[in-house]
């Protein structure tokens, strides 16, 4: 009775430890330390989750949907533990990553989480014949059980005292006793018993199963026996109850025991009954054998979505047909081998998992096999990690995704003026976030306005990082301007009432809002000619101070004037109070500077923003003085800086302090997070039969430091140290044999293609020394900012050498380094006439200046991006490998697939031509666009095109033949902008895609470069990486479709004109515009695209 009783109170002080006033938590400690008992370095185990039984309704609409049409009645996740990387800690990275999955799956999405008891294979599936160890035995002793311990016995105290009874008789004692939420774990710890052979294996399950029977637990006796994680909640019939330990010596204060000693105690208890196996047993064909003599089952119909896809990825591509007719045909010889190439070629087309198990469980292999859910899992993954790799950096823990902005926010309190004021957001399981906001939802827009009602101040920085200045302009005045109660907030009543932003919306509204002493240098003309956002330059024009309103001071009914209400009075005299929230900072551009300097002027070294303009309100200025700061001064101790993603990329490469921020949000995913800059070496020319050839970047950089080398008598030298000038003369004669080597290849190369030996347009991969190790580099980088005066007479034009040395260097700092090789891959395009080029790829993952801080310790970062779950740069860290649309519902919605075309076939094309085609294909919607006086049309195009289209545009316009509101723009200007925003049709004259050199080199990052021809082969012969370029093409697409009004309301009438219908395109378009109709060109197979 006594022993009952201290487990009772055991249990109920577990309970209310996991049951906190503000609802069930979550403890992944008392997990992790079971975890560490059970697992060795380079360990494999198996953790997964799924929903609980009798719990449907608490979960959400998308969830329950999946566990309609699972054959099971329920929804599985894996989650892929376990590494096998030499010289690799195994629990150096094993807390993020399951305090990651469990916090999503059990936490917030209220599921199962278990693992595995046994070590297995690497690779290999949960299965008893991968099981390859055991530290434990686990037996699980479920409420059904308890009456055969104790005649009686309902909850799980009155059992204890005899299951501890029964294990001393035959010697033995528990390590953990875990309280399962309605059941009981029992676990006893072993010495690390390998299994080498079925017969290992057999014996171990032998024992495991008698201890199964002396405990009365027989439902987990076998090798791959899944058990709950202690610390996790039990959801079961939707009535949260804890997993907790009871008693434990996971410490191993009482001692592990050995296997043989374990057999031998239990010894004489009955042999565990010899069922027959399945293996081997004549089976009925699963379609016209007796039910009972098969597993398998008729899969559930698709959802009509699915089904849709599905024909039309069968309609568009061929292939597919053969592939799938070879998994269901009876004289197919290898039908896993079929399986495997039809489940890839699904994967590459991007449909969905669930269309892709619904197709392999229908195949004839499933049918036949004798556990048919675990085939097609398997399956299934092999496709995934052969189509879709996870990079570099494979160990990354799952980052946390959140269809919000304020969701994903965390807010850092570390000034003492914020203690009582400030909020902090309950911490997530990873420090990276993405936001896959669905359309409608503003994920910008609810960045800002949370960031507009904070009270912060000076403390933990937190940076805004974006992609163009004139909307981090915006960014900076809403987050300033609108404290406390940000766009909107309730008046009377019920009422909403919204916040005007006042900003300037024409350049007629800007000129009558200037101040007086700019007017001095911008005239209306001026203005119109050379102002491209209106509303930008007059945010430009005001002091982030004065637009502040944390720092304006109220005036009381006596007429004095005290701090803001929300600053404690004993904080008068705080430093914060003098420093403006937000400031945007940025180098002088023409169309920004307020004093009218051209770009030429303010591109050079020593711009007058640095020195000499009287405009501090400028946010390039950076002037110092006593009586007046520049804006930009400001920047370094602000709470939220704001900086476009180009200059966090300069700051990265040339001031990585600069960017020592304890969050970053970046507005879109930075460009610099995957890089493959290209060296290039090309003949020029010739004297007296040699010929001489140009290589960049390393000529940009050998000519600029030879001037300052040339010149260190009269150069400036205050930022530079002596032994890195010292360091200089060397570190050009390193360049030089880096570039007589390269000569030497590419000419070499030449020749044999001039001589019939070698082909045009060859590629290969390659490794090669470092050009300079990473101080010789650093050094460079420091020796930049050497200066000579402008007064100096030198034979070239420094500034202009200057201003290229930027971008030389950000190429050159992927081909330096310490690694005594480096992977590279080269091309060469050398004809036999000579003419050609040999170029030098550096693919390289770049997520390092992402994630990590100036010291390279991990931070908060959130990143806003709808297509992240799209975007085949995440792959480098593992992330989003299976397709992830965001959200949204687009019933008015019309997407015209017109004739396919490319860049290549475009430049063939007269102007006149390219325009026809536009007013062809616009024709049959043409009055339903623009109508009633609102919305346009926006032709996206290149950029190359875009001037010489504009008067055959503007002919057809005047015509009629085209919408009054036609706007051109070309690809690579739209990503963030807003300016489209009420119009109502998007026209693509192409998909864009990135130089061929983009794919190539993000596909040997992730597939490695080991798999790819190490000798000259022709560019034809290598993989084209199309899985790869259909998910970055399809992203841009979607983004730049999102630019017209749907982007605010989903369910306005629109038009999306996209030339292409490949089927990995087409596909991918109908997931992310569910409910839209799909039109096919006339003379096609419309009728299985038509939305019904």
């Amino acid at each position: 009775m006594e022993t009952s009783t201290r487990f009772r109170d055991a249990i109920e002080q577990a309970s209310r430890g996991a049951f906190p006033e503000q609802g069930p938590r979550v403890e992944l400690d008392q997990g992790l330390r079971l975890i560490r008992a059970l697992y060795h370095d380079k360990d494999t185990f198996h953790l997964f989750a799924v929903t609980e039984k009798g719990a449907e309704s608490i979960y959400r609409p998308e969830i329950r949907e999946k566990m309609a049409q699972s054959r099971t009645g329920r929804m599985y996740r894996l989650a892929r533990t376990g590494w096998t990387s030499p010289g690799f800690r195994f629990l150096d990275r094993l807390d993020a990553h399951i305090l990651s999955f469990i916090t999503k799956w059990n936490d917030d999405e209220k599921f199962q989480v278990a693992m595995s008891v046994g070590v297995f294979e690497p690779g290999q599936p949960k299965d008893a014949q991968f099981c390859v160890g055991l530290s434990a035995l686990a037996i699980d002793i479920d409420p059904k059980d308890f009456d055969r311990l104790v005649p009686g016995a309902q909850v799980p105290e009155q059992v204890i005292p005899e299951v501890l009874c029964r294990l001393d008789v035959h010697g033995l004692a528990p390590h953990a006793i875990v309280h399962s939420g309605r059941g009981l774990h029992v676990y006893l710890l072993l010495e690390r018993h390998v299994l080498r052979t079925n017969d290992d294996r057999a014996k171990a399950k032998e024992v495991w199963w008698r201890l199964g029977h002396l405990l009365g637990g027989l439902d987990r006796h076998d090798l791959s026996s899944m058990m709950r994680v202690p610390g996790t909640i039990n959801w079961k019939g939707g009535r949260p109850k804890p997993v907790r330990f009871i008693e434990e010596f996971t410490d191993l204060s009482r001692s592990r025991y050995n296997f043989k000693s374990v057999a031998a105690a239990l010894e004489g208890l009955p042999p565990m009954p010899r069922l027959q196996g399945r293996r081997g047993v004549a089976r009925a064909t699963a379609r016209g054998g007796q039910p009972g003599d098969a597993r398998w089952e008729e899969p559930p119909p698709l959802t009509s979505e699915d089904q849709r896809m599905l024909d039309v990825a069968l309609v568009l591509e061929k292939p597919l047909t053969d592939l799938r007719s070879a998994t269901r045909a009876m004289n197919t010889k290898d039908r896993s081998k079929a399986d495997f190439a039809y489940a890839c070629a699904l994967l590459e087309v991007g449909l969905p998992e669930s269309v892709i198990a619904h197709e392999l469980h229908a195949g004839r292999k499933a049918t036949e096999h004798e556990d048919p859910d675990w085939y097609v899992e398997h399956t299934f993954q092999c496709a995934v990690d052969r189509v879709w790799p996870a990079g570099s950096r494979r160990e990354t823990a799952p980052w946390s995704v959140s269809p919000s902005s304020k969701d994903a926010l965390y807010t850092p309190v570390s000034s003492p003026l914020l203690s009582s004021c400030g909020t902090l957001a309950a911490s997530t399981a990873s420090k990276v976030k993405i936001v896959l906001a669905r359309a409608g939802d503003g994920k910008t827009r609810s960045l800002v306005e949370y960031l507009a009602r904070s009270r912060w101040m000076a403390g933990d920085r937190t940076a805004l990082v974006g992609l163009f200045v004139r909307e981090l302009l915006r960014h900076e005045y809403a987050i300033n301007t609108l404290f406390p109660y940000g766009f909107s907030y309730m008046g009377d009543g019920e009422m909403v009432v919204e916040s005007a932003d006042n900003l300037p919306r024409t350049h007629q509204e800007l000129f009558a809002l200037l101040p007086a002493e700019v007017k001095r240098y911008w005239s209306f003309e001026n203005l119109r000619e050379r102002v491209l956002d209106p509303s930008a330059f007059y945010v430009n024009c005001r002091h982030p101070r004065a637009l502040d309103e944390r720092l304006q001071y109220e005036e009381q009914p006596d007429g004095t004037w005290n701090l803001p209400s929300w600053v404690p009075s004993w904080a008068s005299d705080a430093p914060e109070l003098r420093l403006p929230t937000a400031v945007v900072k940025f180098r002088g551009r023409a169309d920004l500077c307020l004093m009218g300097h051209s770009a030429e002027v303010l591109a050079r070294p020593m711009p007058p923003c640095a020195s000499t303009c009287s405009m501090t309100a400028c946010r390039s200025n950076s002037l110092t003085s006593d009586s007046e700061r520049g804006a930009k001064t400001f920047w370094p101790e602000i709470a939220i800086p704001l900086l476009s993603h180009r200059a966090y990329s300069t700051q990265a490469l040339f001031k990585p302090e600069a960017n020592d921020y304890k969050q970053v949000v970046f507005d879109e995913l930075p460009s610099f997070v995957y890089r493959c800059p290209k060296l290039s070496v090309r003949p020029i020319g010739g004297r007296k039969g040699r010929t001489l050839w140009h290589v960049e970047p390393l000529d940009t950089v050998e000519s600029v430091f030879t001037v300052l080398k040339e010149n260190l008598g009269v150069i400036e030298r205050a930022k530079v140290s002596e032994a890195d000038l010292n360091r200089l003369p060397s570190i050009l004669e390193q360049l030089a044999r880096v570039r007589t080597n390269l000569v030497m290849l590419a000419n070499k190369r030449r020749r044999f293609v001039k001589e019939g030996r070698a082909v045009s347009f060859e590629r290969m991969a390659d490794t090669r020394p470092p050009f300079l190790s990473k101080a010789d580099f650093e050094a460079l980088l420091r020796l930049s900012r050497l200066k000579v005066p402008d007064a100096t007479e030198v034979d070239v034009d420094v500034d202009r050498e200057v201003r290229h040395l930027t971008d030389a260097l950000e190429t050159m700092r992927d081909f330096c380094g310490d690694e005594a090789q480096m992977n590279v891959y080269l091309e060469h395009g050398f004809k036999k006439e000579g003419e050609g080029t040999l170029w030098m790829y550096r693919p390289t993952d770049g997520w390092d200046d992402v994630l990590l801080d100036a010291h390279g310790r991990e931070r908060e970062v959130i990143v806003l991006d709808a297509t992240a779950g799209l975007d085949p740069r995440y792959h480098l860290r593992g992330q989003c490998l299976l397709e992830q649309m965001p959200g949204g519902f687009f019933p008015n919605t019309s997407v015209v697939l017109t004739k396919s075309m490319s860049k290549t076939k475009l430049a063939r094309m007269k102007e006149s031509e390219i325009v026809e085609a536009i007013v062809q294909n616009i024709a049959p919607y043409h009055d339903r666009i623009g109508a009633e006086g609102r919305g346009g049309l926006l032709i996206v195009l290149p950029m190359e095109v875009e001037k010489k289209l504009m008067p055959y545009i503007q002919a057809h316009i005047s015509a009629g033949d085209l919408p009054e509101r036609t706007v051109l723009a070309h690809f690579g200007a739209l990503r963030g902008r807003n300016d489209f925003d009420d119009f109502d049709a998007v026209y693509f004259t192409n998909p864009y895609r990135y130089a061929e050199a983009y794919y190539v080199g993000l596909g040997l990052l992730l597939h490695g470069f080991l798999d790819f021809p190490r000798q000259w082969e022709s560019k034809n012969a290598w993989e084209d990486f199309a899985a790869i370029r259909a998910r970055s093409v399809v992203s841009d697409l979607y983004q730049d479709a999102m630019r017209i009004g749907i982007r605010r309301d989903p369910t306005r009438r629109a038009f999306i004109f996209v030339p292409s219908q490949e089927a990995a395109y087409v596909v991918r378009l109908m997931r992310l515009f569910r409910g839209a109709s799909f039109v096919m060109p006339e003379g096609s197979a419309r009728e299985s695209l038509v939305r019904e």
